[in-house]
Formats: C-alpha cells, sequence, structure tokens
C-alpha cells in the first residue's frame, strides 16, 4: 500500500488479501463482502483494471460502473467490462495498458511518470547510506542479487567478483535484499562490502537513488529504481519485453546460444557498468587502474535520476 502512495495521484486506497480472496468458503466471502461494501460507498464513474485476475474482473463488475476498462489475460473475462483489448505478450505492458487507455478516449500521447519516493523513506535511506559506510563522493553501484525465483538469478560469486572489480577501482559496491537475503549476503559482509538487506523496500529504492546505478535480475526494485528516475541494467535471460520502459538498452542478457542467466560472463558487466559510470564521473578516475574491457553497446544513457 505504500508502494501505491508514491503515486500521488492516489486520493484513496482499498486493501484486498487475494490469498483469502480466493479462499472463497474460507474468509472469501467476507473479504469480497467487505470489498463490495467499500466499493459500493462511491459510485465510480471509470473503472481500469490493468491486471484482469478472476477477482479484480468480479470486482470491475460489481463496481457496476457504466465504463470498465480491462487489459486481458484471458478473453473469457471480457464480459466483466464495458471494453477491454487483450493483452499483447510481445509488446511491453505498459504500452498495452496505453494502447487500452488510448482506445477509451484517453491521450496518451506524454504519459508522465509521477513516482515519487516519501520524505521519511528518503531520509531514512541517508541515515543507511551513512551507516554502512558509503563515500558521497565515491561512484556507486548498488547490487540487488536475488530474486524469488532462483532461475533468474547471477550467482553469488560472480556477484562478489565484480564488487571486488569496482573496489579495485574506487568504485563502491553497496548490497541490498530482502530481510532473508542477509545470510545468503554473508560473504559479502565478510568481505567487508557494504550490505542494506532486511531493509524495507521503499528505502532500498531510497538507497538506489543515491547511488549511480542499480543492477540486478529481474526483480521488483530493479522496476520501481527505474519508477524513481535511476539508471539501471538489468540482468534477464531473455531480452522479450520486461526492460525498463522505455530503456531496451537497459538490458544484459546471455550471450547466443545459452539461456541461462549465469552464463553471462563478468567482463561485459563490468564493461556496462564502467561506460555508465564514465558517462557521469568521467574515465579519468578509474580507467588508468583497469585493462580494457570488451566494448559493449549501451545505448543511449542518462545521469542519475533521469527519467528520460
Amino acid at each position: 500500500m505504500r508502494l501505491v502512495k508514491s503515486f500521488s495521484v492516489a486520493d484513496e486506497i482499498l486493501t484486498v488479501d487475494r490469498a483469502r480472496l480466493r479462499r472463497f468458503y474460507r474468509g472469501g466471502i467476507v473479504e469480497l463482502w467487505n470489498l463490495f461494501r467499500a466499493i459500493a460507498k462511491t459510485r465510480y464513474d471509470i473503472v481500469v483494471d490493468f491486471q484482469s485476475y478472476g477477482e479484480t474482473a468480479w470486482v470491475s463488475w460489481l463496481t457496476r460502473a457504466p465504463q470498465r476498462w480491462g487489459v486481458l489475460n484471458r478473453a473469457s473475462r471480457a464480459w466483466a467490462y464495458t471494453h477491454a483489448v487483450l493483452r499483447d505478450d510481445n509488446a511491453h505492458p505498459v504500452d498495452t495498458n496505453l494502447r487500452c487507455l488510448a482506445e477509451c478516449g484517453v491521450d496518451t500521447s506524454h504519459p508522465e511518470n509521477i513516482f515519487e519516493l516519501p520524505s521519511e523513506n528518503q531520509a531514512a535511506a541517508e541515515r543507511l547510506s551513512l551507516e554502512v559506510g558509503l563515500r558521497p563522493d565515491r561512484p556507486t553501484v548498488f547490487i540487488q542479487p536475488f530474486t524469488s525465483t532462483p532461475g533468474k538469478d547471477w550467482p553469488l560469486k560472480k556477484w562478489l567478483a565484480l564488487a571486488r572489480r569496482l573496489r579495485s577501482l574506487e568504485i563502491q559496491a553497496l548490497f541490498g535484499g530482502g530481510p532473508a537475503d542477509r545470510a545468503r549476503l554473508e560473504p559479502a559482509i565478510s568481505d567487508n562490502f557494504p550490505v542494506a538487506a532486511g531493509t524495507d523496500l521503499l528505502t532500498s529504492c531510497g538507497l538506489a537513488a543515491r547511488c549511480d546505478l542499480v543492477i540486478g535480475p529481474d526483480t521488483g526494485l530493479l522496476h520501481m529504481a527505474s519508477a524513481a528516475g535511476c539508471r539501471t541494467i538489468l540482468i534477464k535471460h531473455l531480452l522479450w519485453n520486461a526492460y525498463p520502459y522505455g530503456h531496451p538498452d537497459w538490458i544484459l542478457t546471455p550471450g547466443e546460444g545459452r539461456l541461462q542467466v549465469a552464463d553471462i560472463e563478468l567482463e561485459p558487466v563490468l564493461a556496462k557498468i564502467l561506460h555508465v559510470i564514465e558517462s557521469v564521473h568521467g574515465p579519468e578516475s578509474f580507467a588508468s587502474r583497469e585493462p580494457a574491457s570488451p566494448a559493449v553497446d549501451c545505448g543511449p544513457l542518462t545521469n542519475r535520476n533521469s527519467n528520460s
């Protein structure tokens, strides 16, 4: 819910326990009834459902709003909406959502990103960066090494090798993660790298926003950091359409013939990071300390906290 609050256009937030809602005869009926009572208090003119789960389709229909728009995961759920488009698996999800709005008469020619971190999380991130010993006068890379799906992950031993190379160039490497990741990051702690695992998601995003670059596999923090204006590198097994919106070049995949993220070698990752750091700080601070890395086409670059 606090994540949604970071988008300032939200006037009211109704929370739903989806797990309970799916257990229809074990609390789901009560959850649905409470939700129905909450939405019945307001006569909505328009409902927009970008998820179109079974539950959200029913909720959209129950509002009885005269206009109900949906982006469908399944064509069979079209009954819940007055207008719906089928999700295009070959398009970026944001583009599909915008297409739905455009077909319903909304001007989508200049979409705006209005994600703003709460001030308390920005302050907490500043305090934490000092506690873990980050120096504001040095380039910093935020590393988010883990996801909830191990097949998406780059091996920790490669992350540690990368962090050591960065440290040799006087580039700081900060490791992040959830509460369960702190034990997994003991090797990083033992190697005297700053670790912020266990920090809440919005404060982690605040830490990422204080860094020059955020890098990691396909996980929520990478997409949130991109929404907050951070420069990111997304390590992913397939290009597909999950790149940071508007920046298909901000992604690094295995070479041709390789299918796993674990197959990505260290040198291309390091080269892409150095390319970004050079764009912000210039090459003179570290280029003389490191042998030339293989050239990597990184596409257009922006400085930190740019939403372009």
